[in-house]
This record gives C-alpha cells, sequence and structure tokens, in this order.
C-alpha cells in the first residue's frame, strides 16, 4: 500500500489530481477488502476522476480561448472559431442539454461512436444516457452530444439535435426538426426532400443537394420547406440525399 500511496502524492504534488481527489483515493485504497490487488484498486478509483479533472481542464480552456477569440468583431472568422472552442467546451462538459425540457432523449458521450434508432417497441423513458447504441420510441425528440467519435442516428423523429466536436455525423430517416453543431466533421443526411428547408452555415466546407431545390439566400428549400435543418459546422462537407 506505501507504493500505491507514493504514487497518489507524487501524482498531487505535480498538480495531476486535488488534495480532495488524493484524501478519497487514499481513503478507498485502506477500506478495500484485502484480497483485492492494490493496484486494480488504484487505477479503477483514479481513472474516472482523472478522466473529469483532464475533461475539466480541456473544457475550461476551450472556454477561456473561445471568450477570447469571440470578442475580435473586426476579423469574422475569429469569432466563428471563438464559438466554436466555446461549443467544443459546453460539448465535453454536456452544460447544452441544460435548459431542454424533460420530454428529450439525451446522450452524452466523451469517446466512442453512436449509434441511436427508434424502435415501435421501444419502452424506454426520457433522460440522460451514457450508452453507445440506443433504442428510443418512434417521433421522439433526441439529443446527442460526442467530443471524439461518430453519431448515426436512423428513423422517425420530432426532433434532432446533433453536437459534435470532431466525428462524422450520419442522419438516416424522418423528422420535423434538425439542428446540428458541428466543429470537425462530414454530415450526410438521407431524408424525403418533398418538403425541407435547409439553412446550415459552414465557415469551411462544400454542401452538396440531391434533387432540385430553390435557393433563398443561404437556404437551400425543396417543397413547403416545413421540415427544418439548421445549425453550424465549421470544418466540413455537409450532404443532402433522396431518401
Amino acid at each position: 500500500m506505501k507504493e500505491e500511496i507514493r504514487r497518489i502524492l507524487k501524482m498531487l504534488e505535480e498538480g495531476k489530481i486535488s488534495s480532495d481527489e488524493a484524501y478519497r483515493l487514499i481513503m478507498a485504497l485502506k477500506e478495500e477488502p484485502k484480497y483485492q490487488r492494490k493496484e486494480e484498486v488504484l487505477e479503477s478509483k483514479f481513472g474516472e476522476s482523472m478522466e473529469n479533472f483532464i475533461m475539466n481542464v480541456i473544457s475550461s480552456t476551450f472556454e477561456m480561448v473561445g471568450k477570447s477569440l469571440s470578442s475580435v468583431p473586426v476579423i469574422p472568422f475569429m469569432k466563428d472559431i471563438g464559438e466554436a472552442f466555446l461549443s467544443a467546451s459546453s460539448i465535453m462538459k454536456g452544460d447544452m442539454f441544460e435548459n431542454l425540457p424533460e420530454d428529450f432523449y439525451m446522450v452524452h458521450i466523451i469517446e466512442g461512436n453512436v449509434h441511436v434508432e427508434t424502435s415501435s417497441d421501444s419502452q424506454l423513458e426520457p433522460g440522460k444516457y451514457k450508452e453507445k447504441h440506443l433504442r428510443v420510441p418512434e417521433d421522439s425528440k433526441l439529443a446527442v452530444a460526442v467530443v471524439d467519435g461518430s453519431i448515426t442516428v436512423e428513423g422517425n423523429y420530432k426532433e434532432i439535435l446533433v453536437h459534435i466536436a470532431d466525428g462524422d455525423v450520419v442522419v438516416k430517416g424522418n423528422f420535423d426538426e434538425l439542428n446540428l453543431n458541428i466543429i470537425d466533421g462530414d454530415i450526410t443526411i438521407y431524408t424525403p426532400l418533398d418538403d425541407l428547408s435547409v439553412d446550415v452555415k459552414i465557415v469551411s466546407g462544400d454542401i452538396y443537394a440531391e434533387g432540385s431545390p430553390r435557393k433563398e439566400g443561404n437556404r437551400y428549400i425543396y417543397g413547403n420547406g416545413r421540415r427544418k435543418i439548421t445549425g453550424r459546422i465549421i470544418d466540413g462537407d455537409f450532404k443532402i440525399n433522396q431518401l
């Protein structure tokens, strides 16, 4: 146990963990059954706290840089980059979910590929989830946030919110509203095009739209444009395909 405690104190000295985390780790080591390997205890207890510690440091740094860059109004792209840093910080912390109604299914993953689909026999209730594969009832409201990984959404939804810092997104199905907040990644949408409007700001990347939409300013409109795709992509291509 002495070796494990020395390791904890060294991490405290190097600033990798707080004094409170160091205390909790040492107490956990002392309280574990003797038959359990102390190395396993250290890793299991330290792993989660270290992940949170690192993510908090990174997200705070991103937030600080984002606020600094966003305050440079004379250079438009600097404001966009600043907002991207702020978005990345928000995605890491998952605080974009704080003001969502209670009828949303919310998925927040730091790293990994997420796949969500609708199912007529799903009994899942709205709430917050960390599963990478989720089946939700049809016509649900869905919000997904991933820091590093891909997102695939299939099925029929009322509303979809997608936040991703680094990774590609595929949406296949029907929806009334789709809102995208993409820092770095390509987006491919497969959906009916007879009543769709697309109003997505892209800082670096291109839009590819199947069919013959009419253009009004930066908007692409199919039919009456009742269903909506909105949002922002900092770096990535956006493709719309007929389902």
